[in-house]
């Protein structure tokens, strides 16, 4: 039976290997007190899992990379994603024994149990375990992430028990930049005969459909992201990979075509977008890092702040959503409590007046009135502002509901102070 003693579930291999800049002077966050907003710091070093992310929305990237705390809890997908990949990760290391389906599903028992733990002791994601509650396909996820396990297990006790294949495994190799500015841990790299095959673990969907022609294709990110493996790679080690491989959860593995000019050229983007971002920190950095220059970072669009954890604190993001109509945001609220209400079910009422609709008001019942769930209910009184995040139902019935992932927040004393003047 492997060990997981020493593995931290919320915690990537490329963080604990420094991808994580200093996070001395991030902001303790006082459950369901929303904080006025985090604060910035440059960045250390990206991996490359991170750079289609940094392009998408700096301000996130910035966030993540300075440690701040989450503001929302992360997705349950994502949490079971950390089991899976370091399911596979075992298998691949030969350490499921022969990868029976008994001996998969009892660590997979085991991986999941741990994340679960982490999650408990979270204010924000405990009311997401059991995982198998939160996602509605996890049966099937369980079952396609034990297959594959099974599969790489077995594959990888017949290629380790083979003496004369010339070939060796290595995984969560650490690579990097000769300035250490980009680096990160290739899941596998196979030597055979042939050359350096480089392999990514995906325990999500790899695949999205092309909007011009339709035709499924392996998303971009991904690609991106074993292409810059490969040149960090040669830049480590002086050698190019003959081929790069994504193991999805479920089919053959798929081939990432390259070539190493194309992906010397990524890297030096790389390079040059972290430069950029952190000389944009420090022109923030000269003013004040804490208001609204921040948002010189955020790119705030309905995809790129639909499953963002720090979104409670971004004001580009409040702004926008104030004088968008698109539908397809995150179903968020905030603004001023006009009543609240015991219901006969035990749950409770919040009646708000919108911040961004004066006049209007919206009801969101089947609140769980218990502290640990939500916290801000204890001491919510009627004028105060807040603000509530994934919730269910549609703004245009005036109704709301409250859904696993629900958060409530109330504004600070000087937010509550900005907002009434």
């Amino acid at each position: 039976m492997p060990r997981f003693d020493t593995w931290t579930p919320s915690i990537s291999s490329d963080d604990q290997a420094g991808y994580i800049s200093s996070y001395r002077n991030k902001v303790m966050v006082q459950p369901g007190i929303l904080p006025r907003t985090l604060p910035i710091h440059p960045l250390k070093r990206i991996s490359p899992s991170r750079f289609v992310s940094l392009g998408e929305c700096a301000l996130r990237e910035v966030w993540t990379a300075n440690r701040q705390p989450l503001l929302l809890p992360a997705s349950p997908v994502a949490k079971l994603g950390t089991a899976i990949h370091k399911l596979l990760e075992l298998a691949g290391k030969g350490q499921l024994g022969e990868g029976t389906a008994q001996e998969v599903e009892s660590v997979w028992t085991l991986l999941v149990e741990q994340v679960e733990r982490e999650m408990q002791a979270s204010w924000l994601e405990k009311s997401l375990v059991p995982l198998k509650k939160a996602i509605p396909d996890y049966e099937v996820r369980k079952i396609r992430a034990c297959r594959r396990a099974e599969e790489i297990a077995q594959a990888a006790s017949t290629f380790h028990g083979s003496a004369e294949n010339g070939s060796t495994d290595r995984f969560e190799l650490w690579v990097q930049s000769n300035d250490g500015l980009i680096g990160g841990s290739i899941d596998h790299v196979r030597e055979t005969e042939e050359g350096l095959i480089l392999r990514d673990y995906k325990s999500g969907y790899v695949m999205h459909k092309d909007e011009l022609t339709g035709e499924l294709k392996v998303k971009q990110g991904y690609q991106v992201q074993l292409k810059l493996y490969a040149a960090l790679y040669e830049t480590t080690f002086g050698q190019w990979p003959v081929r790069l491989e994504i193991i999805p959860l479920q089919g053959e593995n798929i081939t990432i075509s390259f070539n190493p000019s194309e992906c010397t050229e990524l890297l030096n983007k790389v390079v040059a977008s972290l430069y950029q971002v952190n000389r944009k920190i420090a022109e923030i950095s000269q003013f004040d890092s804490t208001v609204a220059n921040i948002d010189l970072l955020a790119l705030p669009t309905p995809n790129n702040c639909r499953f963002c954890s720090f979104r409670p604190a971004c004001k580009a993001y409040q702004q926008i959503r104030n004088i968008s109509d698109s539908c397809g945001w995150p179903r968020d609220v905030w603004g001023s409590v006009i009543k609240i209400q015991n219901l006969g079910n035990g749950k409770l009422n919040l009646n708000l007046e919108l911040s961004n609709y004066p006049n209007k008001s919206i009801n969101i019942r089947g609140l769980d009135p218990n502290p640990a769930r939500h916290p801000a209910l204890q001491i919510i009184q009627t004028g105060d502002q807040v603000a509530l995040y994934n919730l269910l139902g549609n703004g245009s019935t005036g109704a709301f509901l409250e859904k696993f992932s629900t958060v409530v927040y109330r504004f600070s004393p000087r937010e509550q102070n900005e907002c009434g003047s």
